[in-house]
């Protein structure tokens, strides 16, 4: 954006052309804070294992989490495609991978202060640790991973990949801490008995005890076991009703106060992009005055119009997306009934109070007033013949010459052959008084999406046709439903895995059931 001062006033100049480099801008900016994420997670590891070999080996093993995934995505299940919102889930591999490094350290150190059968030797503690880390970190790995294989179920190519491309990681993340972090872990503390043969034992404070000291428990530890626990039993009945109380209340003020917002951004307002496409839509969102426009189609199968050709990748491989094949209906016959139909929708589009006048395209109603006493034709080979004729007359052509100017086109209404006598489909279309601002919010944009779907719907229960309309209006609102019913059956499925899961590890049904009850 150039920003400069006309008559007082600044100006700001919006070059498209700049769209691109913005939204790349943005996308590196967020990898570098992914950077920063690694950054903060290397020296909080440092920290918490007291040793830079093992924060060394952690950071390591996270950051092999995404070239290991994305060899099993490109390799093992064939993908040919990424898209950057699997980017975003290196932020997910980072967390995931630091609260396993915590449990398998974690349990290393508490294998120290356990009866000598444990703590007698690396090999006794080592196989003790990794019988509990492992176990404790497989039960989160695999409901972390459920869940977020879910998303294999959704219609939208980027979120099912971003879903699976994150279970990916976090499986590949386990694998790694308990295979390769596991052996570092016991290297070290053999080079730690090593040393301390040489009455060297500083460095390895966290992995030996020195000799003739007593292994001594960390003072977290005894808080938890010997303050904190007994406190949260003598007062479990009161936390119990206290945690139900809270979580109904927050329930029900969350369903009263919390709404959709209305003013979600792809970028932040201030950035240039961002600006550019709110006064793009807010002030200058058209040089033309356009409308939503409606079309029924007839002769196309409602419930799967459209056969696309996915194959087994999830992304297509040009932007045209992927080869799609019309369901025509085979059995479909454009008969005397339903020429009589489509006139009769035609003429309740005109009727309708919310259609701006002469904007309703109609050429079953044209070929009807161009040869009224042929009309209805009893056949469709008869039919098919009229509509190629009087498209090839003057006729025609002088009322298409006088409907231009209303943007009309043989895209608004018109019909595919069928061989040389048939028709396979025919369509029209009118315009509506829709606001062209109501896109882009799904509250706005519901009641009027139920307002025509009802008249539609009620138009084509005759005849079997189908509504789509232009400029995406229903295409935001289909994606929008299907994301909010997606979102639901995840939700269900992934908390019903979870209490399985809680019920297989706890073998206890009310711990199962309270455990779930809090996750949600």
């Amino acid at each position: 954006a150039a920003t400069a001062a006309s008559d007082g006033k600044v100006m700001n100049v919006m070059w498209y052309s700049l769209t691109a480099d913005w939204v790349n801008d943005a996308a590196l900016l967020d990898m570098a804070l992914a950077l920063f994420s690694m950054i903060f997670v290397f020296l909080y590891v440092w920290f918490n294992t007291q040793s830079i070999v093992l924060a060394l080996a952690g950071i390591f093993e996270i950051f092999m989490s995404v070239p290991l995934a994305l060899f099993i995505w490109k390799f093992v299940m064939g993908q040919q495609y990424l898209d950057w919102l699997m980017l975003v889930s290196v932020f997910i591999v980072v967390c995931v991978g630091a609260d396993d490094i915590f449990v398998f350290v974690d349990t290393w150190k508490l294998s120290k202060t356990t009866p000598p059968s444990i703590s007698g030797s690396i090999e006794t503690r080592f196989a003790w640790t990794f019988r509990r880390a492992a176990g404790t970190m497989l039960v989160t790995t695999t409901t972390t991973a459920i869940c977020l294989g879910c998303t294999a179920f959704s219609s939208i190519p980027a979120i099912k990949a971003f879903g699976i491309f994150s279970a990916l990681q976090i499986i590949v993340d386990y694998v790694q801490v308990i295979t390769w972090f596991a052996s570092i872990v016991v290297l070290k503390a053999k080079c730690c008995e090593d040393c301390c043969a040489q009455h060297c034992c500083r460095p390895c404070k966290g992995d030996l005890t020195p000799p003739g000291e007593e292994p001594k428990e960390r003072r977290v530890t005894v808080f938890l076991r010997d303050k904190f626990s007994p406190a949260l039993f003598k007062w479990r009945w009161l936390l119990f009703s206290f945690s139900l109380a809270l979580a109904g209340g927050a329930g029900a003020f969350a369903g009263a106060r919390v709404k959709f917002t209305e003013s979600l951004t792809f970028l932040k307002r201030d950035h240039p992009f961002q600006m550019f496409f709110d006064l793009q839509a807010d002030v200058f969102y058209s040089a033309d005055d356009w409308k939503y426009d409606i079309s029924l189609i007839y002769g196309v199968k409602a419930e799967e119009p459209l056969v696309w050709d996915l194959g087994t990748q999830m992304f297509p491989a040009t932007d045209a997306g992927w080869n799609a094949t019309v369901q025509f209906k085979t059995d479909f016959v454009f008969d005397a009934t339903v020429q009589e139909a489509i006139v009769a929708d035609c003429d309740a589009f005109k009727a309708h109070a919310k259609v701006p006048q002469n904007e309703v395209w109609c050429l079953m109603s044209e070929l009807k007033d161009h040869s009224p006493s042929g009309f209805p034709y009893p056949t469709e080979a008869a039919l098919r013949a009229a509509l190629d004729a009087y498209v090839a007359s003057a006729n025609f052509s002088a009322l298409r010459s006088s409907m231009q100017p209303m943007g009309f086109g043989t895209d608004k209404s018109w019909y595919v052959p069928d061989g040389a006598n048939g028709i396979k489909a025919f369509w029209q279309t009118f315009n509506t008084t829709v606001p062209s601002t109501v896109g882009g919010s799904l509250t706005r944009t519901t009641p009027v999406y139920n307002e025509w779907l009802a008249f539609t719907n009620d138009r084509c229960e005759a005849t079997g046709c189908f509504h789509t309309a232009g400029r995406g209006l229903y295409g935001f609102w289909d994606i929008m439903y299907s994301l909010f019913n997606y979102s639901l059956q995840a939700m269900w499925v992934t908390v019903i895995a979870t209490f399985v899961i809680l019920l297989a590890v706890t073998t206890n049904i009310i711990v199962a059931l309270y455990a779930t009850l809090t996750i949600c």
